[in-house]
C-alpha cells in the first residue's frame, strides 16, 4: 500500500498486514520480450542515448557509487532490461478480500491525515540485468574487453558488477532484482466497501515508512520507468 500526501508518498506495509484473513495468492512469471515491448513502448526514445552520457545515467539510477569507468563511445546506444519478471495480483480478488477483512485497515487509513490519499499496488515489474547495447558493429567501449566474468562496478560493493558481453553489448547485474515499474488503484469507500478507482498514479518521492530512503521518482501513466531500488514486498 502506498500513502500519498501532497507531493510526497511514503511506503506502508501490505494491505495484507491490517488482516487475520489469509493471503491472497501473487502470480510472480517472467515476461516475454513482446510483453515487454508493451510496458516500455512509448519510451523507446527515452532509452536510446549517447553513450558518453551513460555514465552520468547510471550514476543517477543505480544506489551504488560508481568507481569503474566503462570507457563508453560516442555511439547511440539503447539501455534495455533483462530476466523481467512481473508478480501481480487480480484487481477483483483484491476487492472481495477488501469486503470481507477490512477493520484494520480502515483502523490504520483513519489514523492517517485526512489529506491523506491510499493506493493499492496491485502489478510489480522486477529485472536484475541492464543491457547497453550500440549498433551492430560498433564498439560499445573503447576501455573493456570482452569477458564472461562479472567484475565490480564499485570498488568494494559487489551490489552491482559488469561485463562486456560482446563487442556492442554492455551487461550491469544487480546482486538482487530492483522494480522499475508499477501499476497502482486508488482506495475508495463505496456505499461501505472498499472498492478499487484504476488510475495513472504513480508517485514521484516514494520512501519506505519510517525512513528517507528514496524509493522511486517520477512517473506518468500507468507503466512508467521508475529509478532502480530493491523489492519490496509491495503486494
Amino acid at each position: 500500500m502506498i500513502l500519498k500526501h501532497g507531493n510526497k508518498t511514503v511506503l506502508a506495509d501490505s494491505i495484507f498486514d491490517f488482516s487475520t484473513g489469509q493471503r491472497l495468492a501473487v502470480t510472480t512469471k517472467e515476461m516475454t520480450s513482446t510483453e515487454l515491448g508493451g510496458v516500455l513502448k512509448k519510451y523507446e526514445q527515452d532509452r536510446q542515448v549517447n553513450g558518453s552520457n551513460v555514465a552520468d545515467l547510471l550514476k543517477s539510477i543505480l544506489p551504488a557509487k560508481i568507481t569503474t569507468d566503462l570507457g563508453l563511445t560516442n555511439n547511440v546506444v539503447k539501455i534495455d532490461l533483462r530476466k523481467v519478471k512481473t508478480s501481480s495480483l487480480k484487481p477483483e480478488d483484491i476487492q472481495n478480500y477488501l469486503s470481507k477483512n477490512t477493520s484494520g485497515l480502515r483502523n490504520f487509513i483513519a489514523a492517517q491525515s485526512s489529506a491523506s490519499e491510499p493506493y493499492v499496488v496491485y502489478e510489480a515489474y522486477f529485472a536484475d540485468t541492464l543491457s547497453i547495447s550500440s549498433e551492430p558493429g560498433m564498439d560499445v567501449s573503447s576501455k573493456i574487453a570482452v569477458s564472461s566474468e562479472f567484475k565490480a562496478l564499485s570498488s568494494g560493493d559487489p551490489s552491482f558488477s559488469y561485463k562486456r558481453e560482446s563487442e556492442e553489448t554492455i551487461l550491469i547485474k544487480a546482486n538482487k532484482p530492483y522494480v522499475f515499474a508499477v501499476r497502482t488503484a486508488r482506495l475508495l469507500i463505496r456505499n461501505g466497501v472498499y472498492t478499487l478507482e484504476f488510475t495513472n498514479f504513480v508517485p514521484r518521492e516514494m520512501k519506505t515508512a519510517g525512513g528517507n530512503e528514496q524509493f522511486s521518482t517520477s512517473v506518468l501513466d500507468g507503466y512508467s520507468p521508475m529509478n532502480l531500488e530493491p523489492v519490496k514486498p509491495l503486494i
